[in-house]
């Protein structure tokens, strides 16, 4: 029998994010940042902005102290935050791509005529 599935990892990554989301694979963006979400909501804070920043300036505190206009040891305090809420160290480059993962997810627009949230009554953050 043939396999008719297609591997996401074998597209072009704006390809396959694509493909995740008219997929509605919410799980995929929002599971991985469903705490630091909920921790924004309840205390005001920018956490899951601060990520996102972190990740696409690699890792680099000096940039995400740039690009947010942030003190850098505010992003250190922030960073140590984030990786309290997430359980995670963000020192695997896995670990790191989960979260790339679910931004580039987020992200993308939702196909039309269908609900970008992938569940019927959600609402995005």
């Amino acid at each position: 029998m043939p396999n008719n599935t297609v591997n996401p990892l074998a597209l072009p990554a704006d390809d396959a994010v694509r493909m995740l989301r008219r997929s509605g694979c919410p799980a995929m963006s929002d599971e991985p940042l469903a705490p630091l979400l909920a921790y924004d909501r309840e205390h005001g804070t920018e956490f899951t902005e601060t990520l996102k920043i972190y990740l696409q300036c690699g890792g680099s505190i000096k940039s995400v102290s740039e690009k947010m206009f942030i003190h850098r040891n505010t992003i250190l305090y922030r960073m140590g935050q984030i990786r309290e809420i997430l359980g995670t160290d963000l020192e695997s480059q896995g670990e790191r791509m989960k979260y790339l993962i679910a931004f580039m997810i987020r992200e993308m627009p939702a196909p039309e005529g269908s609900d970008p949230s992938g569940a019927a009554g959600a609402s995005m953050v």
